[in-house]
C-alpha cells in the first residue's frame, strides 16, 4: 500500500469516528428488532448453503441454475443460514435471476443481519437510503451502517466516511 493510499484510509477513519463522536452514536446495547430464536438456533449442514452458492454462481462441475439456487438457497435461509439468507435476498435484488422485490430482500438481508453478518447489515443500510425500503425508524438506517462499522466493514467504513466527509463540508 503506497504511503498516499494509507494516509487517504487513515483520513477516512478518522472523518468517520469525529461522526460518530459528534453524533453521539452508539452501537452498544441497541436492539431494533428482536433475532428470531427459532432461525438462530437450526443449523443445517453446512452444504446446504454450499449448494445454494455453487448453484446460483456455478463452481466446479456445477453450471449455474437459478431453480436449484433457489431450492437450496430457501432451504438455507429457512433454516437460519445467514449466508444462504444474503444470497437469497441478492437473487431477489438482480432481476437476471428472480422477480425483483424489494420487500423480499429486505426480509432475508434482516434476518441475516440480526444474526450480525455484517454485509447484510450494510445492505439494509444502503437499501434503506437508496430504494426507500419500509423503514420502523428514521434511525434504523445509520443502525444498521453502525453495526456493520463495528464490525470492521469496509464498504460500511467507507459510506460512513463519505458521511462525515459531507457533513463536515456544510
Amino acid at each position: 500500500m503506497s504511503p498516499l493510499v494509507f494516509i487517504q484510509r487513515l483520513l477516512r477513519l478518522v472523518a468517520a469516528i469525529i461522526f460518530l463522536l459528534n453524533t453521539g452514536c452508539s452501537v452498544q446495547n441497541q436492539k431494533p428488532h428482536q433475532a428470531n430464536s427459532q432461525t438462530s438456533q437450526l443449523q443445517p449442514a453446512p452444504d446446504v448453503h454450499q449448494q445454494c452458492y455453487e448453484y446460483l454462481y456455478g463452481v466446479g462441475d456445477i453450471k449455474p441454475n437459478v431453480i436449484m439456487a433457489y431450492d437450496w438457497c430457501s432451504k438455507g435461509a429457512s433454516a437460519g443460514v445467514a449466508d444462504s439468507q444474503v444470497l437469497l435476498a441478492e437473487m431477489y435484488l438482480t432481476e437476471s435471476f428472480l422477480k425483483y422485490d424489494l420487500n423480499l430482500a429486505l426480509k432475508w438481508y434482516l434476518a441475516a443481519a440480526q444474526q450480525h453478518h455484517k454485509h447484510a447489515q450494510y445492505m439494509l443500510y444502503h437499501l434503506y437510503i437508496t430504494q426507500g425500503g419500509r423503514i420502523e425508524s428514521k434511525y434504523e438506517p445509520n443502525f444498521w451502517l453502525y453495526q456493520s462499522v463495528s464490525q470492521g466493514y469496509k464498504p460500511a467504513i467507507d459510506a460512513l466516511a463519505d458521511i462525515a466527509i459531507e457533513n463536515n463540508k456544510n
